[in-house]
């Protein structure tokens, strides 16, 4: 990562980029150095036929590096979409059996989650809640609506 900062970040960017774009300064130098010694009206018949050959390199070099750049995205994309499976297959199969919050932490517990708070009821929400964080690091609220008068059973925390 290029990080721009004080007096030296302009020339520290131009430095860098100039370092990443050696090779390819390196193929221009010599190409102009064969072409220097060559007589101008040689030149000008050719320099078509040289521009033409240098877009289609270049327009091959591109031309791969979006290829990569693609494959990189999807492999993301799919990567994203495994986590998404993972996590809604987690859901399901935690939510499939009972609907209790206590059982659906336990079931959690037993698959290797790691308890945050249980029995806990929010008034601002109006609910009860208890949290885990499962095996991947996502965190959990498992939420049961308190009702018009709801009754805090004896040990739960408040707020």
């Amino acid at each position: 990562m290029i990080r721009s900062a004080g007096r030296t970040g302009p020339a520290k960017v131009t430095g860098l980029v100039l370092w990443e774009l050696r090779f390819n300064l390196l193929a221009m130098v010599a190409v102009a150095a064969v072409m220097v010694p060559i007589p101008d009206t040689i030149q000008t018949d050719n320099a078509t036929a040289v521009l033409s050959v240098l877009g289609i390199a270049a327009s091959i070099f591109i031309g791969f590096r979006n290829s990569n750049a693609y494959n990189r995205w999807w492999e993301a994309r799919t990567l994203w979409g495994s986590v998404i499976i993972n996590c809604r297959a987690l859901h399901n199969g935690l939510i499939s059996l009972d609907d209790d919050s206590d059982a659906i932490l336990e079931r959690a517990l037993d698959r290797g989650a790691e308890e945050l708070w249980r029995h806990h009821y929010w008034k601002e929400f109006n609910g009860f809640n208890s949290a885990f964080k499962d095996p991947w690091g996502n965190t959990l609220i498992l939420w049961t609506k308190g009702g018009d008068d709801p009754q805090i059973p004896e040990g739960w925390t408040g707020e």
